[in-house]
């Protein structure tokens, strides 16, 4: 629905109310803010014909507006049998020139008085009854949300959020644009317990912690700088993207998620044995212990790509609705009185947009012409410069058919005399609203003939 279009609907609305209405109140009309419905001329009309225009809160249209919240689905459903009854009756596809009359069918089924009503009692517009939508239906979705201080969706166990802490620590991922807006108040780590399991070493106890998500040993935060060795090896990687500060795109993809045989289970019945297991039987499972502690890193270590990856997309999200320009009228919106579309206040910030909006024509309009005259002149300046070519070429050729001529004169009558070749008729000096096409063109000569060496010195 353009524009347009939306002119002729408050007209139609207009004609279709005034018999009914009673001339001494206004009719109310609420509307989702979509740009047909607030254009200067769609307004106006509204206003003189005495029509108030309530516009919706941005982004609240799936619990304000009675078509989303009562009428679309049972629209759907009915539009669905119509369209197999057509099937049926005619026995071939729904086409377009039929679409409108099985819609009608399905609309006159749905949009009855008794529905209406309903959705205008359901959104709390009639009877008037604001607490139908709550405060909990308005709050944000927290996985998705920019406001949200949890950047990986998924809370993560205690030494991911220790090597994540360190690195977004570390002055060198500050250096690298971090998002200010970005916190990470994450809990420190519980305090480790005594395994209830029997080991005979503390190297089987580091591999019981590390199964129950307790602690995990990284290379990363043993070394005395573990984030600037990790951030080192991670520039020289196919993730280095997550460090240099460049913006995401859908080419940067994270390794995939590692995969090995499930060996915990026996582990664990292992660990849980009462009697203490044998040497033999430790070598044994000594190879499947080597094999979870490294697919146990290999998760620590994609999560927490993983994290870096969902901030730097949060980053780039945040930066593109700051940088985004609102217009007057979204402006006004965040007013309260902004909400009446035919108030002075939306009507004004229309007025605004509607005269920026027209500068702009002017000034694309301005360019297009100067384009347009500056080709003309390009031409005019090309013709003029061929045709002055052109004189000075036929001027010598004149000038040494002369010269010829006198010097075989002088040769038939035995004179010794050398007689001087003409000189190059003078180049006319450009005119000066031509001058800027003279330079671009004498540029343009110059690179052209730099080409041309250069592919004469590549060929030798």
């Amino acid at each position: 629905m353009d524009q347009e279009l939306g002119v002729h609907f408050i007209k139609a609305f207009s004609d279709m109310t005034s018999d009914h209405a009673d001339p001494n109140f206004p009719c109310i009309l609420h509307l989702d803010c979509h740009n047909s419905h607030v254009t200067l001329e769609f307004l106006l009309y509204a206003k003189e014909h005495n029509i108030i225009v309530m516009g919706y809160v941005p982004h609240t249209t799936h619990l304000c507006q009675g078509l989303d919240v009562v009428l679309f689905s049972p629209h759907k459903c009915a539009f669905a049998e119509e369209h197999e009854k057509h099937e049926q009756e005619t026995g071939r596809t729904l086409e377009c020139a039929e679409f409108v009359v099985v819609n009608h069918w399905a609309v006159m089924r749905v949009f009855t008085q008794s529905n209406i009503l309903a959705a205008f009692c359901k959104t709390g517009i009639r009877p008037f009854d604001p607490t139908v939508i709550t405060e909990k239906m308005l709050a944000p979705s927290l996985p998705t949300s920019l406001q949200t201080t949890q950047v990986f969706p998924i809370v993560q166990p205690s030494p991911v959020r220790k090597v994540i802490d360190t690195i977004w620590g570390s002055q060198v991922l500050q250096s690298a644009s971090a998002p200010p807006h970005v916190s990470h108040p994450l809990s420190p780590s519980p305090p480790l317990t005594p395994s209830p399991y029997y080991f005979p070493d503390a190297a089987s106890e580091s591999v019981a912690f590390a199964l129950e998500h307790e602690l995990i040993a990284t290379s990363a935060l043993s070394s005395q700088t573990p984030a600037p060795s990790l951030l080192g090896a991670l520039q020289s990687s196919s993730v280095s993207f997550l460090i240099t500060p460049s913006n995401t795109t859908a080419d940067h993809t994270l390794p995939p998620l590692p995969s090995g045989p499930d060996l915990s289970r026996q582990l664990r019945s292992f660990f849980k044995s009462a009697q203490p297991p044998s040497p033999e039987t430790w070598r044994n499972v000594l190879p499947s212990i080597q094999t979870v502690c490294e697919l146990e890193e290999a998760s620590v270590a994609r999560m927490v790509l993983q994290d870096r990856y969902c901030s730097n997309l949060r980053l780039q999200l945040h930066n593109q609705k700051k940088q985004r320009e609102k217009s007057e009228w979204e402006k006004a919106l965040q007013a309260p009185e902004g909400r009446i579309l035919t108030g002075d206040l939306f009507l004004q910030a229309c007025e605004r947009d509607q005269e920026v909006k027209e500068k702009k024509v002017r000034e694309t309009q301005a360019k297009r012409e100067k384009r347009l005259a500056t080709k003309e002149d390009c031409i005019l300046y090309t013709a003029w410069r061929s045709a002055q070519t052109a004189s000075r070429k036929e001027q010598r050729a004149l000038d040494l058919k002369h010269w010829n001529e006198e010097v075989e004169a002088a040769r038939e009558a035995g004179l010794n005399h050398k007689i001087p070749v003409p000189r190059m008729v003078p180049r006319v000096e450009t005119p000066e609203k031509w001058r800027r096409f003279s330079q671009k063109v004498k540029k343009d000569v110059e690179n052209e003939n730099e080409g041309k060496a250069a592919y004469t010195h590549s060929r030798a």
